[in-house]
């Protein structure tokens, strides 16, 4: 009898451990993963200091690896999803004493500098709006793009993410506020288990030694993000 009682046990625990693999492979990622190579690279702050990282480094490098064979895209990021090498969080704190103000007061995000090419490496969804592109320069109007789980926790409530795009959200530097051009569908961020969080990416070439994020960028980590065609 003690060995059957164990032996049931057994394969009820190794039932519900296959049910829960299962279904953890058939989660919606909410980013491509097929045909994806990613690399890390740490970036020493002192050999740039002070200087205009996106044309003296970033681009010439991403500039280099599409020349490659079989290389479709690339693109950098902070972070890619699931990939655990940087983590920021940004709060965003405003001024006043509305409920409003109170509830976004709390909010933090999840913050990531991503280049233009990364939604045709990974395929993202986007729900409104635009993601960067090449015409998001230092030159050009500071932008922002924000995912669902963002907007919901911005408004308090499921609301169309329509209603956040043209917001301001951040400054990037003294009299340059953001704008939101785009919302991102949710995708898994951390690990297949949770559920996205909120969160807000701004366009690397717009990190430029008078940004207010150019101090945290300075030697961060960066993720190297490859779309090939095999």
């Amino acid at each position: 009898i003690t060995e059957i009682s164990l032996a049931l046990t057994l394969l009820v625990g190794c039932g519900l451990l296959l049910r829960t693999i299962y279904a953890l492979r058939h989660v919606a990622l909410g980013f491509r993963t097929e045909h994806v190579l990613v690399a890390n690279m740490t970036i020493p702050a002192y050999r740039f200091a002070g200087s205009d990282m996106t044309t003296g480094f970033y681009q010439p490098l991403i500039d280099r690896v599409k020349r490659l064979p079989g290389v479709n895209s690339a693109s950098l990021m902070t972070e890619v999803p699931l990939g655990h090498t940087f983590s920021m969080m940004f709060t965003l704190g405003p001024s006043g004493h509305s409920p409003v103000d109170l509830l976004r007061r709390e909010l933090k995000a999840q913050f990531r500098a991503v280049g233009p090419e990364m939604q045709q490496v990974f395929g993202f969804r986007m729900l409104r709006g635009r993601f960067f592109n090449e015409g998001d320069t230092a030159a050009s109007q500071a932008v922002v793009i924000v995912n669902r789980a963002f907007v919901r926790a911005y408004f308090g409530d499921d609301r169309d993410p329509s209603a956040i795009l043209g917001e301001s959200l951040i400054g990037f530097g003294k009299n340059r506020r953001s704008t939101v051009v785009g919302v991102l569908d949710d995708e898994r961020q951390v690990s297949v288990a949770e559920p996205s969080q909120p969160e807000i990416e701004v366009c690397i070439p717009q990190i430029t030694p008078e940004s207010m994020f150019y101090r945290a960028a300075e030697g961060m980590a960066m993720d190297v993000a490859v779309r090939t065609s095999n």
